[in-house]
């Protein structure tokens, strides 16, 4: 089943943006329902990493490992796009979070496509509730990436030789 896409413009290079946006410790700048991550796998992020994501829903924390199911990062002689993408499974629905960060005319674009699945019959109907709270609690978080991204200074560009 669908959950939803967004795509927004922002003002950094691909590289910058997608540093900022994969970096663990930086989810809290532009996830504010997100109060805690931990990386519960050794070494950097990559395809199989799992994170522990602790959110809040009104006055309750609730928790969900996270599985990283693609991160193709910047890397000598990889241009964009670059993507990244990540997997929880809770009550047998399937969440998965997309993003391809490409470059565009002064900057970057970020594409977000957010999937829910359901495995079971059960689950199935779970997971339209699930998108609309999916929607309800992720659906503006491309613009909040946009201006914690914007809002760091950029990043000093090498003096020609």
């Amino acid at each position: 089943m669908p959950g939803f896409t967004r795509t927004v413009i922002i003002a950094r290079p691909p590289e910058e943006v997608f540093a900022f946006a994969t970096n663990p410790a930086r989810l809290c700048l532009w996830l504010p329902a997100i109060v805690r991550i931990e990386v519960l796998t050794p070494g950097p992020l990559a395809r199989g990493t799992h994170l522990k994501e602790t959110r809040r829903f009104g006055s309750r924390e609730a928790s969900t490992t996270i599985e990283i199911i693609e991160h193709a990062a910047p890397a000598p002689g990889r241009a964009p796009p670059y993507r990244h993408a990540g997997r929880s499974i809770s009550a047998g629905v399937e969440g998965i979070y997309r993003y391809t960060f490409s470059s565009q005319a002064g900057g970057t674009r970020v594409d977000l496509v957010a999937e829910v699945r359901g495995r079971h019959v059960l689950a199935c109907l779970v997971a339209r509730l699930m998108r609309r709270a999916m929607i309800r609690l992720d659906g503006r978080q491309l613009d909040a990436l946009k201006h914690a991204v914007e809002s760091v200074p950029p990043a000093p560009q090498p003096l020609p030789l």
